[in-house]
C-alpha cells in the first residue's frame, strides 16, 4: 500500500476510534504556518491534539493496536 493512503486510512481508523469512545472531533488536518496537527478534538472539557503514525507489519496494515501517549495540562 503506497505511504499517502496507509496514512488517509490510518487518520480514518484514528477518527472511529475516538468517536467510538466519545470524543467530539473538532478538526481534521489542522494546518498553521508551523505545520498540521491530523485531529484536535474534544473529551468531555479537554482539547486533544492527536497526530496520527500508522505503520505496516509484515505486510499487515498495524491498525488494531492504538497507542496513546500525552502530556495533561492542568
Amino acid at each position: 500500500m503506497r505511504s499517502h493512503q496507509l496514512g488517509k486510512d490510518g487518520e480514518a481508523f484514528a477518527l472511529e476510534f475516538l468517536r467510538g469512545r466519545g470524543y467530539r472531533v473538532l478538526e481534521q488536518n489542522y494546518r498553521t504556518k508551523l505545520g498540521e496537527i491530523d485531529i484536535v478534538a474534544l473529551d468531555r472539557e479537554a482539547t486533544v491534539f492527536i497526530e496520527v503514525k500508522t505503520r505496516q507489519e509484515d505486510g499487515w496494515d498495524a491498525f488494531d493496536h492504538p497507542q496513546t501517549t500525552g502530556h495533561p495540562q492542568p
